[in-house]
């Protein structure tokens, strides 16, 4: 099972924090309200969400949005999380409260994670294993160096 964060907050505008967690759990994984509203409650206190849960999104700022969203991905237990940008309206101590959380379900629960970022200092202290993509001229958007984390670097065309 695949679940993607997008850059852009992919959010049902017309329901609470807890609803658009508790949406996918319902219809997808068919569980009861009771059991959506309990899995749904527990991923909104990970993100940092619980005094927010029955708040619409146009009264979350950025980064509780996308949190929101996050929380709903965790729900819905992936084996790989794919992430474009996911820190995008965050402050730092909530960016990193995020990585910890990725961290933490890589290694202890066995999930793969693939992050999409711009700025690669942001994380470097949770990855195991980073594809730094090269503009060349000759081959446009083939080559990429994959980083290691003992600092050992190969090279790819």
């Amino acid at each position: 099972k695949l679940a993607m964060v997008f850059q852009q907050f992919n959010i049902f505008e017309r329901r609470t924090a807890l609803d658009n967690v508790k949406e996918g759990l319902k219809i997808v994984k068919k569980l009861s309200d009771e059991e959506a509203t309990k899995i749904a409650k527990e991923e909104l206190a990970k993100v940092g969400l619980s005094n927010r849960e029955n708040h619409y999104p146009r009264r979350l700022s950025g980064g509780q949005k996308q949190r929101a969203v996050i929380a709903r991905i965790f729900a819905s237990d992936p084996d790989i999380f794919v992430l474009d940008e996911p820190t995008t309206g965050m402050d730092a101590g909530t960016a990193n409260t995020f990585y910890e959380l990725m961290h933490h379900s890589a290694h202890k629960h066995g999930k793969s994670v693939l992050m999409i970022t711009h700025d690669p200092e942001e994380v470097k202290e949770y990855t195991d294993r980073n594809i730094h993509l090269v503009r060349n001229q000759k081959l446009p958007w083939r080559c990429f160096n994959v980083h290691e984390k003992d600092g050992e670097e190969h090279k790819h065309d």
